[in-house]
């Protein structure tokens, strides 16, 4: 089986909710890749604050416990990992994907943790580890580039050109152009509940 790593950023409810919904989907269209898979999830720790601690052992790995998943060959670990060691592991192309969530979403940028930034640019500059020039980095036969994904709820779109009140030790705005894909999920009223 193949082992998908996700690399998150800061605390994201959801975040979580999303990694929930894929773990436990019952869409026939996810059955062949999960039954394919093994996961496994790693959470920045998300200094100061340390946000990503509680989102790996509150909102993830007690929820996981909890679980008995239908297919078998999803194994699921999850964990959290020093930032400036999952930045590295980021430059590596080590992960299969990035993912945070934001605070606010604007035209031009996006409002997250303080280092989101330098988290994004790290999986970014995976591309280049990846290939070069002349395509001869022998990891281009291994790793991929990762992912950089933004994921938030409707609520946090932000139309105003000037961005809300931040705290400058605690969020920064980071270029939306930074980001393979920003996902706005649909309301609340057209998701399935997952509980626990």
């Amino acid at each position: 089986a193949r082992v998908v790593r996700i690399a998150t950023y800061s605390r994201s409810s959801t975040l979580v909710n999303i990694l929930k919904q894929l773990l436990t989907s019952k869409q026939p269209d996810w059955q062949p890749f999960l039954q394919h898979i093994k996961m496994e999830i790693v959470c920045g720790k998300s200094t100061p604050g340390d946000e990503g601690v509680l989102m790996a052992e509150q909102d993830l790995q007690s929820w996981l416990q909890q679980q008995s998943f239908q297919q078998p060959g999803t194994v699921v670990r999850c964990t959290w990992m020093e930032d400036e060691r999952l930045e590295q592991e980021l430059q590596a192309s080590r992960f299969d994907v990035l993912l945070v969530g934001a605070d606010s979403i604007m035209s031009q940028t996006v409002v997250n943790k303080l280092h989101t930034e330098r988290m994004v640019r790290a999986a970014q500059s995976s591309e280049t580890v990846c290939s070069n020039d002349n395509g001869s980095n022998s990891s281009s036969s291994i790793n991929e580039p990762t992912i950089v994904v933004c994921c938030a709820d409707r609520w946090k779109l932000w139309d105003d050109i000037y961005p809300p009140p931040l705290e400058e030790d605690v969020f920064e705005e980071v270029p939306r152009d930074l980001f393979d894909h920003v996902i706005v999920p649909p309301p609340l009223e057209t998701q399935e509940s997952i509980e626990g």
